[in-house]
């Protein structure tokens, strides 16, 4: 197909041949439900073609009467129609995409700004300076800082994405392979995880996050119907399963432990669903059963992997229950486990995760910053992730050191404390810190969120430890909440909940 349905021209881009041909297939399908039940709106495919080709231009022509070095798009990926309508525009075009939460302060999205202009880029920016995005306005324009060298490549098609680092300040990742047209085995996993074209998909997640984007995008691609609230609340995504009878959602494991707490008080029609995948961080094995219960083992997923896509597992319902702990086997990808001088270790010995992609190589790269991808000498790349393979190769991940306590020079990592404290009958989540000890240096204490009516005894909460864990990794003490901190990536939020322990005293 040559010409373009509303008149944009032909950009190589999978997202712009999608919507072309999706506007001349099925013109008056549904293609985006934006808002549901609210004073949101619907956008056929015709619709969604024209407008966003009608803006697509306009980014375009922004660069072109700019010539002079290498320009991105700084997209806020928010949830409105504007947002959604600018973001689909600039995945039309060639032009590198710059995802930014659109609730961060304006001193962190500055700072995101000042790094990548100091990486010799300019950005076409469709925001006005409060971060807001309007379909009517002009695309701005923030040239390169003077006189920054390019520091490193951003090719066409690319998407620069803010991921979550050890130290707190983002890493900006280079991606090239979500805007491109799927490699073999990016199809096959999607068909591992009950994924079908033309289907009804719930879009829960943050779109600046890779996990939520690359199924957005595949969503567009594949034509399916997306519909996608302005905002996520647990009462708000059990109605639209319901009343929009969702196929297939994507969620984070806090999402789904939220949701899976409102059903319990407000049940729903669930019967629609035939896919519900999770992944980003642990999910709780208590919640992870109630969605098995709910939709069956064969419609759960569990995918781990990371924005710098150095290969990936997957683990379906049945082989969780199988292997309780398991994030599965890779998928296209080799597995090794490491030791500290880049050894292997035997199996079911703890190291650190190293992945490698049997297609599609790892062509992520980070652009400015300090941020490092450790790799082996044979080519295999590893985010700090700690894990274990069984004799099957299923992987099951442990609590990474940067998460250390050290009590009086024992190390404690608060991953493994948590994984007891959700396995006690009651409790939905639960997150562990340390704090200052006179005579130990530290001491592991608890924050946890209870299934409803639930009326937690903290002493039988720390004898159930003491009985599963050594003294020194038993919590100090237990306080229940009603939310655990988390980041927007649905991670739990180190730094949230050492702010919260500290309310208590």
């Amino acid at each position: 197909m040559t010409g373009s349905v509303g008149g944009a021209s032909d950009r190589g881009s999978v997202v712009d041949h999608a919507l072309r041909a999706a506007a001349l297939a099925m013109p008056s399908a549904e293609a985006l439900v934006i808002d549901p039940g609210s004073a949101g709106n619907t956008l056929v495919w015709r619709d969604l073609e024209r407008r966003t080709a009608r803006l697509a231009r306009h980014l375009d022509e922004v660069v072109a009467a700019r010539a002079g070095g290498p320009c991105a798009v700084e997209v806020p990926a928010g949830r409105s129609a504007s947002a959604l309508l600018w973001l689909v525009a600039a995945l039309r075009t060639a032009l590198p995409v710059v995802l930014v939460d659109p609730s961060a302060p304006q001193r962190e999205r500055a700072a995101v700004r000042r790094e990548l202009r100091g990486a010799g880029l300019g950005l076409v920016v469709p925001a006005a300076g409060d971060g807001t995005v309007d379909e009517r306005r002009p695309p701005g324009h923030l040239p390169a800082l003077a006189g920054a060298p390019p520091r490193a490549a951003v090719p066409p098609h690319a998407l620069v994405l803010a991921s979550g680092g050890s130290t707190g300040r983002p890493k900006l990742v280079v991606d090239t392979t979500i805007r491109r047209p799927a490699a073999h085995e990016h199809l096959q996993v999607t068909s591992r995880l009950a994924w079908r074209a033309d289907q009804t998909q719930l879009v829960t997640g943050r779109l600046h996050h890779a996990a939520p984007l690359t199924f957005f995008v595949r969503g567009l691609v594949d034509g399916n119907r997306l519909v996608v609230p302005s905002r996520y609340a647990s009462s708000i995504a059990a109605r639209l399963i319901e009343e929009q009878r969702v196929r297939w959602m994507q969620a984070t494991p806090f999402q789904l432990q939220h949701l899976a707490a409102w059903l319990h008080e407000h049940p729903a029609d669930l019967g629609s669903l035939r896919a519900v995948l999770h992944m980003s961080a642990s999910c709780p094995p208590s919640v992870r059963r109630r969605w098995i219960d709910w939709v069956g083992a064969e419609h759960v997923f569990e995918i781990y992997g990371a924005t710098e896509g150095l290969g990936l597992t997957v683990a379906s319902g049945a082989e969780w229950l199988a292997r309780p702990g398991t994030v599965g086997r890779g998928f296209y990808t080799r597995i090794r486990i490491l030791d500290e001088a880049m050894r292997p270790v035997p199996r079911r010995a703890v190291g650190t995760v190293f992945l490698r992609s049997l297609g599609t190589p790892p062509t992520a790269v980070y652009l400015g910053g300090d941020a490092r991808l450790a790799t082996s000498p044979d080519g295999f790349g590893s985010v700090g992730d700690r894990g274990r393979l069984d004799e099957d190769g299923y992987l099951y991940l442990e609590p990474r050191r940067v998460d250390m306590i050290n009590v009086a020079g024992e190390n404690v990592y608060p991953a493994e404390v948590e994984a007891v404290l959700v396995g006690c009958p009651g409790i939905m989540d639960a997150a562990v810190t340390g704090v200052a000890d006179d005579r130990l240096g530290a001491r592991p204490v608890a924050v946890v969120t209870c299934w409803p009516g639930v009326t937690l005894d903290e002493r039988a909460v720390l004898a159930y430890c003491r009985d599963r864990l050594s003294a020194f990794k038993t919590p100090l003490w237990i306080r229940v909440v009603d939310r655990i901190p988390v980041t927007p990536a649905g991670k739990v939020d180190r730094r949230g909940v050492a702010d919260l322990v500290s309310g208590f005293g």
